[in-house]
């Protein structure tokens, strides 16, 4: 599940405040998901957490850092997408 790694990565954080804000975001991604129903490789495409993992495995926090960065503006740019998309379904 493609949602795991998140809840994984927050997990490891050990940031109780910050796992709260991933599982609010997370719930509220989903809901828009389920109207906008976007292709699975539209939403996510495969490999889009492979740096991130790889960086933590390997215990490289800077890399880590970068990837997730560029991982977030990269979602964050569908997310954007989706919410416009969701606006218009939605709208009479």
């Amino acid at each position: 599940m493609k949602t795991a790694v998140h809840y994984i990565l927050a997990e490891m954080c050990a940031n109780r405040f910050f796992e709260a804000i991933l599982r609010s975001s997370m719930k509220l991604t989903h809901r828009v998901i389920e109207v906008v129903s976007p292709t699975p490789h539209t939403l996510h495409p495969a490999g889009m957490h492979s740096a991130i993992v790889e960086a933590v495995l390997a215990g490289d926090p800077e890399t880590a850092f970068s990837a997730m960065k560029a991982h977030s503006i990269e979602f964050g740019e569908i997310l954007v997408k989706m919410e416009k998309a969701y606006r218009e379904k939605k709208s009479p």
